[in-house]
This record gives structure tokens, C-alpha cells and sequence, in this order.
């Protein structure tokens, strides 16, 4: 049997020609209407990725030149406190600078810089956490008299309601504060849905 392009099979022939004929055209309008009804249900599932991976969800914090400080006074863990400083949009809230909460599901790339005051002693931690568990730590030797950065990016799919929360931590014996401005930042962004 003969097929339209979509494979939608009909007669050729046998009997009265406009019978056969009236089942061609038969044929291939239904071959048309279903090609068209798949494109649109095609065109209305890509809208629908499309909406969901334009969910916008970027947040920028940086510690105010003078104003914030972080004492990060040994080996325990200490969260860093960003506060509302640089951009963000309702995908990412920060309620108190020291968590960051996640608004829509998706694929996110975390990225972070601390800078330590100098000191001559020990190392210098850098850890992320998501839903208060470790999924990343960068580590840097001392820095001499000068001070010493601390950076990572991390990739991790989350969902509404996660949250992600940095910490430093250093064992050069003394409390050392992180430095403030554009030295110690975290910027959040989803990449995907």
C-alpha cells in the first residue's frame, strides 16, 4: 500500500477512481493535521523548557569596604556573613547574608573568593556546604606578611528550598579577619534548569 510522508497508509486503487482518489486526499490531510498537531505540541514543550531554563537566579555579595567584618578565629569551621551588598533577584535569597537560600529548582554554579589578613603561620580553608553538607574545600599555605585568597567554583544541581552556606577556617594560631570589599565575594548562578 502507498504511505503519505508520516507513513499514514490508504488504497491506490480498485473500484471507482474518485473513491480512491477522495481516500488519497483523505490520506494526506490526515497526514497534515497530525504533523501540524505534533509541531505545535513540539512547539509548546520547547516554550516550556525555554520557560523553565530562563528562570532567572543570580545573586553577587561582597563584603562592604569598612563595614563587614568576618573574624575567623581558628580551626572550627566559621560562616561567612555577606551582607546585602552587589545584585541578586528573587531566584536566590539570603536572609542574614550567611545562607543562601535557592527559589526554583535547576543547576547551579557557585563560585567564592575570601582573603585572609596576613599571618606567617598555617593554612588558610575555604568550604561550601549544601543543606549543611560538605561539597567542596579549597585550601591555601600561608601568605607571609600578606594577605592570601582562598577560591573555589562548585556546580550542583539544587532544589526550592536548598541552600548553600559558606565557612573559612585557619590555623595560623590567631584569629585573622577576612578582607573586606571586593576581596572576599560569592557570586550564584543558575546555569540550567
Amino acid at each position: 500500500m502507498p504511505e503519505t510522508p508520516r507513513g499514514l497508509e490508504f488504497p491506490d486503487s480498485a473500484g471507482s477512481t474518485e473513491i480512491w482518489t477522495h481516500l488519497q486526499n483523505l490520506a494526506e490531510s490526515a497526514d497534515t493535521a497530525i504533523g501540524e498537531a505534533q509541531a505545535a505540541a513540539l512547539a509548546a514543550a520547547i516554550a516550556d523548557a525555554a520557560a523553565k531554563y530562563a528562570l532567572v537566579a543570580h545573586i553577587e555579595r561582597f563584603a562592604d569596604d569598612g563595614y563587614y567584618v568576618n573574624s575567623i578565629p581558628g580551626t572550627s569551621p566559621t560562616p561567612i556573613v555577606l551582607p546585602d551588598q552587589g545584585t541578586g533577584d528573587d531566584g536566590i535569597s539570603s536572609p542574614g547574608g550567611a545562607s543562601f537560600d535557592i527559589l526554583h529548582d535547576g543547576l547551579y554554579l557557585i563560585t567564592m573568593t575570601i582573603t585572609f589578613e596576613g599571618n606567617a603561620n598555617g593554612n588558610r580553608f575555604l568550604t561550601l556546604e549544601h543543606n549543611a553538607t560538605e561539597i567542596a574545600r579549597a585550601r591555601v599555605g600561608n601568605a607571609g606578611s600578606g594577605g592570601v585568597s582562598v577560591s573555589m567554583s562548585k556546580v550542583r544541581r539544587a532544589e526550592a528550598g536548598d541552600s548553600f552556606q559558606p565557612f573559612a577556617s585557619q590555623s595560623s594560631g590567631v584569629a585573622l579577619d577576612l578582607i573586606d570589599g571586593e576581596y572576599t565575594r560569592l557570586e550564584i548562578t543558575r546555569i540550567g534548569a
